[in-house]
């Protein structure tokens, strides 16, 4: 996993949406992004989940649940995701997205972590991103004025964020179950 993901950070475009990732992104970096996986896991504030290729095994997109130890809202979480360049536009990360939900909001005793509302926070100038909240059946609630930092270098600047959010209430995705991933704990 660290290998792909060294290779899916390297370039100018995650650089843009993920103006606190780390350059040059090298495979040691990777490497500890794992770690902090691990990590966050066991002390029980996230749940990360790589999607692999059906045919050859290959890193498709990551997708995290996070803040599950939030103590305002014990039952929630927030999901965040990315994509490796071979897997853009082909719907992938909306059928991670979808199986994850699905996972979070099962009851705990049918294996699933009860989970009752789940959101999504994206740039408002990232279009793939939001689409993949919308895909995948959240719900736009807020535009966020100056929310978060997008770019690098003398490009960097703050941008809007978009607010998505999913109830446990809602009903399955609109999503189709077509790409060809199959996902695993990460």
């Amino acid at each position: 996993m660290a290998h792909a993901c060294g290779f899916t950070f390297h370039g100018e475009r995650p650089r843009y949406w993920l103006a606190t990732l780390p350059h040059p992104y090298t495979e040691q970096t990777a490497r500890e992004f794992v770690r902090s996986r691990w990590l966050g896991e066991s002390l029980g504030q996230a749940v990360t989940w790589a999607a692999a290729d059906r045919d050859d095994d290959r890193l498709l997109a990551k997708v995290a649940v996070f803040r599950l130890d939030d103590v305002f809202n014990p039952t929630g979480g927030e999901i965040g995701y990315w994509a490796h360049p071979d897997a853009r536009g082909r719907g992938i990360v909306v059928e991670a997205v979808d199986l994850v939900v699905a996972h979070e909001f099962s009851p705990v005793r049918a294996g699933g972590l009860g989970r009752h509302r789940l959101q999504i926070g994206a740039a408002w100038s990232n279009a793939a991103s939001r689409q993949v909240a919308e895909r995948a059946g959240f719900t736009f609630t807020a535009r966020y004025r100056q929310d978060g930092v997008i770019g690098y270098g003398e490009g960097r600047t703050l941008d809007d964020g978009a607010g998505y959010e999913r109830l446990a209430t809602d009903g399955s995705s609109r999503a189709s179950r077509t790409s060809g991933v199959r996902s695993r704990r990460g």
